[in-house]
Protein backbone atom coordinates (compact mmCIF):
# COMPACT_ATOMS: atom_id res chain seq x y z
CA UNK A 1 0.00 0.00 0.00
CA UNK A 2 1.16 3.52 -1.22
CA UNK A 3 2.23 5.94 2.10
CA UNK A 4 0.02 8.46 1.88
CA UNK A 5 1.43 12.20 2.41
CA UNK A 6 1.14 13.92 5.74
CA UNK A 7 -1.93 16.88 5.57
CA UNK A 8 -0.48 20.40 4.12
CA UNK A 9 -1.98 21.67 7.93
CA UNK A 10 0.44 19.14 9.67
CA UNK A 11 3.59 19.86 7.18
CA UNK A 12 2.78 23.96 7.82
CA UNK A 13 2.87 23.06 11.74
CA UNK A 14 5.94 20.98 11.38
CA UNK A 15 8.14 23.80 9.81
CA UNK A 16 6.95 26.54 11.68
CA UNK A 17 7.79 24.41 14.65
CA UNK A 18 11.12 24.03 13.85
CA UNK A 19 11.27 27.45 12.31
CA UNK A 20 10.69 28.29 16.17
CA UNK A 21 13.74 26.12 17.52
CA UNK A 22 15.80 27.16 14.99
CA UNK A 23 15.23 31.02 16.27
CA UNK A 24 15.30 30.13 19.86
CA UNK A 25 18.72 28.44 19.74
CA UNK A 26 20.36 30.90 17.41
CA UNK A 27 19.21 33.96 20.39
CA UNK A 28 20.74 31.86 22.61
CA UNK A 29 24.01 31.51 21.57
CA UNK A 30 24.31 34.97 20.87
CA UNK A 31 23.22 35.33 24.46
CA UNK A 32 25.95 33.16 25.62
CA UNK A 33 28.66 34.96 23.52
CA UNK A 34 27.72 38.42 24.17
CA UNK A 35 29.20 40.72 26.86
CA UNK A 36 27.98 44.33 27.83
CA UNK A 37 31.11 46.75 28.33
CA UNK A 38 29.82 47.09 31.73
CA UNK A 39 30.31 43.54 32.77
CA UNK A 40 33.18 42.98 31.39
CA UNK A 41 35.12 45.87 32.76
CA UNK A 42 33.52 44.22 36.75
CA UNK A 43 34.15 40.45 35.95
CA UNK A 44 37.94 40.72 34.07
CA UNK A 45 37.16 39.14 30.62
CA UNK A 46 37.94 42.36 28.39
CA UNK A 47 41.07 42.41 26.70
CA UNK A 48 42.84 43.82 28.88
CA UNK A 49 42.54 41.81 31.92
CA UNK A 50 40.69 41.95 35.00
CA UNK A 51 38.81 45.36 35.52
CA UNK A 52 38.92 46.98 32.18
CA UNK A 53 40.03 47.11 28.85
CA UNK A 54 43.66 47.46 27.34
CA UNK A 55 44.96 50.70 29.16
CA UNK A 56 42.84 51.71 31.35
CA UNK A 57 41.41 50.66 34.57
CA UNK A 58 38.73 50.34 36.79
CA UNK A 59 34.93 49.38 35.83
CA UNK A 60 32.17 52.31 35.59
CA UNK A 61 32.37 52.66 39.43
CA UNK A 62 32.24 56.78 39.82
CA UNK A 63 35.40 56.57 42.04
CA UNK A 64 37.43 53.97 39.77
CA UNK A 65 36.58 54.79 36.59
CA UNK A 66 37.79 53.09 33.41
CA UNK A 67 39.60 55.95 32.08
CA UNK A 68 41.98 55.42 34.95
CA UNK A 69 45.80 55.12 33.82
CA UNK A 70 48.08 55.30 37.43
CA UNK A 71 46.44 54.52 40.90
CA UNK A 72 48.99 55.68 43.35
CA UNK A 73 48.58 55.07 47.46
CA UNK A 74 50.81 56.49 50.54
CA UNK A 75 50.68 55.47 54.52
CA UNK A 76 52.29 57.09 57.46
CA UNK A 77 53.26 55.28 60.53
CA UNK A 78 50.71 56.34 62.67
CA UNK A 79 51.21 56.95 66.56
CA UNK A 80 52.09 57.30 68.79
CA UNK A 81 55.76 55.38 67.90
CA UNK A 82 58.48 54.22 69.67
CA UNK A 83 62.13 55.19 69.10
CA UNK A 84 63.39 54.43 65.57
CA UNK A 85 66.14 51.76 66.71
CA UNK A 86 69.95 52.18 65.63
CA UNK A 87 70.66 51.16 62.70
CA UNK A 88 67.45 51.78 60.99
CA UNK A 89 67.24 51.89 56.74
CA UNK A 90 64.05 54.07 57.28
CA UNK A 91 61.91 55.41 60.61
CA UNK A 92 58.37 55.29 60.13
CA UNK A 93 58.25 58.41 61.72
CA UNK A 94 59.48 59.83 58.40
CA UNK A 95 59.14 57.72 55.49
CA UNK A 96 55.73 56.94 53.70
CA UNK A 97 54.36 53.44 52.97
CA UNK A 98 54.09 54.17 49.27
CA UNK A 99 52.80 51.90 46.20
CA UNK A 100 51.48 52.45 42.68
CA UNK A 101 50.21 50.37 39.16
CA UNK A 102 50.35 51.60 36.13
CA UNK A 103 47.22 50.08 34.78
CA UNK A 104 48.31 49.83 30.96
CA UNK A 105 51.19 47.49 32.47
CA UNK A 106 50.00 45.86 35.68
CA UNK A 107 53.53 47.78 36.81
CA UNK A 108 53.38 47.45 40.44
CA UNK A 109 55.77 49.63 42.27
CA UNK A 110 56.10 49.97 46.12
CA UNK A 111 58.41 51.11 48.98
CA UNK A 112 57.53 50.01 52.71
CA UNK A 113 59.24 50.56 55.96
CA UNK A 114 59.33 47.03 57.58
CA UNK A 115 59.57 46.26 61.60
CA UNK A 116 62.18 43.62 62.35
CA UNK A 117 61.43 40.69 64.13
CA UNK A 118 61.87 41.85 67.84
CA UNK A 119 60.67 45.28 69.34
CA UNK A 120 64.04 46.38 68.79
CA UNK A 121 65.26 45.59 65.18
CA UNK A 122 66.22 47.67 63.07
CA UNK A 123 63.69 49.04 60.45
CA UNK A 124 64.20 47.21 56.32
CA UNK A 125 63.45 49.31 53.54
CA UNK A 126 62.10 46.79 51.29
CA UNK A 127 61.36 48.37 47.42
CA UNK A 128 60.82 47.05 44.09
CA UNK A 129 58.37 46.93 41.48
CA UNK A 130 56.71 44.00 39.35
CA UNK A 131 54.05 43.07 37.24
CA UNK A 132 50.99 41.54 38.32
CA UNK A 133 49.36 38.43 37.18
CA UNK A 134 45.68 38.71 36.36
CA UNK A 135 44.78 37.18 39.92
CA UNK A 136 46.39 39.88 41.71
CA UNK A 137 45.45 42.40 39.50
CA UNK A 138 41.17 41.05 40.08
CA UNK A 139 42.26 41.52 43.50
CA UNK A 140 43.06 45.16 43.74
CA UNK A 141 40.10 45.92 41.65
CA UNK A 142 37.44 44.34 43.93
CA UNK A 143 39.14 46.17 46.31
CA UNK A 144 38.52 49.58 44.49
CA UNK A 145 35.36 48.83 43.59
CA UNK A 146 34.42 48.84 47.42
CA UNK A 147 35.52 52.51 47.79
CA UNK A 148 32.89 54.69 48.91
CA UNK A 149 32.37 58.55 49.30
CA UNK A 150 32.03 58.99 53.16
CA UNK A 151 28.61 60.28 54.30
CA UNK A 152 29.47 60.34 57.87
CA UNK A 153 31.38 64.30 58.57
CA UNK A 154 31.78 63.52 62.36
CA UNK A 155 34.05 60.19 61.81
CA UNK A 156 37.08 60.57 63.95
CA UNK A 157 39.73 58.31 65.34
CA UNK A 158 43.40 58.29 67.32
CA UNK A 159 46.97 56.25 66.53
CA UNK A 160 45.93 54.96 62.35
CA UNK A 161 48.04 56.40 60.11
CA UNK A 162 46.73 58.28 57.38
CA UNK A 163 45.89 56.59 54.16
CA UNK A 164 45.66 58.35 50.70
CA UNK A 165 45.19 57.36 47.30
CA UNK A 166 45.22 59.34 43.76
CA UNK A 167 43.71 58.21 40.54
CA UNK A 168 45.64 59.86 37.32
CA UNK A 169 43.02 60.12 34.23
CA UNK A 170 43.22 61.86 31.24
CA UNK A 171 41.37 64.46 32.93
CA UNK A 172 44.35 64.66 35.73
CA UNK A 173 44.33 63.23 38.91
CA UNK A 174 41.84 62.74 41.74
CA UNK A 175 43.07 62.50 45.12
CA UNK A 176 41.01 60.28 48.29
CA UNK A 177 41.67 59.98 51.90
CA UNK A 178 40.50 57.65 54.79
CA UNK A 179 37.24 58.71 56.27
CA UNK A 180 38.96 57.80 59.63
CA UNK A 181 40.40 61.34 60.01
CA UNK A 182 37.51 63.38 58.51
CA UNK A 183 36.77 65.81 61.77
CA UNK A 184 40.45 66.78 61.86
CA UNK A 185 39.33 68.44 58.79
CA UNK A 186 39.31 72.34 58.62
CA UNK A 187 40.18 73.15 55.24
CA UNK A 188 37.19 71.16 53.73
CA UNK A 189 39.46 70.60 51.03
CA UNK A 190 39.45 66.66 51.37
CA UNK A 191 37.58 64.34 49.54
CA UNK A 192 37.00 61.22 52.48
CA UNK A 193 36.34 57.62 51.16
CA UNK A 194 35.36 54.77 53.21
CA UNK A 195 36.57 50.68 53.23
CA UNK A 196 40.34 52.07 51.72
CA UNK A 197 41.59 49.56 54.28
CA UNK A 198 40.46 46.91 52.09
CA UNK A 199 42.90 48.70 49.20
CA UNK A 200 45.87 48.92 51.41
CA UNK A 201 45.50 45.15 52.31
CA UNK A 202 45.98 44.24 48.91
CA UNK A 203 48.75 46.39 47.91
CA UNK A 204 50.64 45.37 51.71
CA UNK A 205 50.10 41.56 50.71
CA UNK A 206 51.55 42.69 46.99
CA UNK A 207 54.61 44.19 48.33
CA UNK A 208 55.18 41.35 50.74
CA UNK A 209 55.09 38.37 48.55
CA UNK A 210 57.51 40.31 45.81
Amino acid sequence: MPVRAAPSRFRTRALLALTLAMFATAVACGQSTTTSSHDAGASGTSSGGTGGSAGSGGTDHSLWPLGATKLSASASGGGPLPPTPAGSECSPQTDLNQFSVVIATKLFSFQLCMAGATFNAPYKLLKGSRTLSESEYGDLDRAMQMLQLSQNASSCGADKGLESITLTTPAGEKAYTDSFYRCGDTTGTKVYVDNIDAVFSVFYTLARAS
